[in-house]
């Protein structure tokens, strides 16, 4: 095609008689135009097609760069946070302040309709409301924490607490979810749920006093049942549901916390102590 578009160019058309002869009686550009014509679509035919596979690939490393650090559920987000004591003391020098700073992030992702509210409360750092031991982490990063080590504390239930509560801390935010929940329960037993200067309200803190004695003395696993947690949690569970309705049914909580003192005080102490030992010791 070059050497004809050579030849055409050097050449001039002969005259004829046709209409329109007058186009090609100067030069023959315009034949020149036509025979490249189809050149040249086929040209840009296939520059959209190597353009498609360019914009592919192109868009396809943009999109895997993109996506490097996103977070996709709660288990990716537990992962980014991972803590080790000695961080975790770190952060707790600064941890109102860290608090505060971390609440307003998660109250302006909800408000740029981010996160539903429902992601606000698994994100919320709550605030120390009574003396906890320990921080206050998101419910996403304690997630099934407390599952876990009732899940320990059942295998190793003959073994001795300082094995037990090892293996524990070794993850740091399993260890604040099991003194967390210890805080909370023994704070709404005594404070919350029974009146003080009450018989129930000395019993329950007998029993208090009575696990935190053997925890000190490292002799929790030897004095209690390990396999009772398990049952014992789930009527805490129940409690905690009747608590949170709206419309609060005294009766099923009144029954619901009778069960659970229940299960304590028959299954949860290895020693079968009979009802005089237990108005002995102020359990009963």
């Amino acid at each position: 095609m070059i050497i004809t578009t050579k030849q055409l160019l050097d050449s001039t058309i002969a005259e004829h008689e046709w209409d329109w002869q007058a186009i090609f009686s100067v030069s023959n550009k315009f034949i020149i135009g036509l025979l490249w014509l189809p050149v040249v679509l086929v040209y840009l035919a296939d520059t959209q097609i190597w353009y498609s596979i360019y914009s592919l690939f192109v868009g396809a490393a943009m999109g895997l760069l993109q996506l490097l650090g996103e977070i996709r559920n709660i288990k990716q987000m537990r992962w980014r946070f991972r803590l080790s004591s000695a961080e975790g003391e770190m952060w707790a020098a600064t941890a109102f302040q860290n608090a505060l700073i971390w609440n307003e992030i998660g109250t302006t992702f909800r408000e740029e309709d981010i996160i539903s509210d429902q992601e606000v409360e698994l994100l919320q750092l709550p605030p120390n409301s009574w003396e906890i031991r320990i921080i206050r982490w998101p419910c996403f990063l304690l997630g099934n924490e407390l599952l876990r080590a009732l899940d320990l504390a059942t295998d190793l239930y003959d073994a001795p607490d300082n094995w037990l509560w090892y293996k524990i801390c070794k993850n740091e935010y399993r260890r604040c979810a099991v003194i967390e929940t210890y805080d909370c329960v023994k704070y709404l037993m005594l404070h919350k749920l029974i009146k003080s200067n009450t018989e129930e309200h000395s019993i329950h803190e007998v029993l208090f006093q009575e696990i935190d004695h053997s925890i000190e003395i490292k002799k929790f696993t030897k004095t209690f049942r390990m396999i009772a947690l398990r049952q014992i949690h789930s009527k805490l569970i129940k409690l905690v549901v009747l608590l949170l309705e709206p419309n609060k049914n005294l009766n099923e909580i009144a029954t619901a916390m009778q069960s659970l003192y229940a299960i304590v005080v028959s299954y949860l102490f290895k020693a079968n102590m009979t009802m005089d030992q237990l108005r002995k010791d102020g359990l009963g």
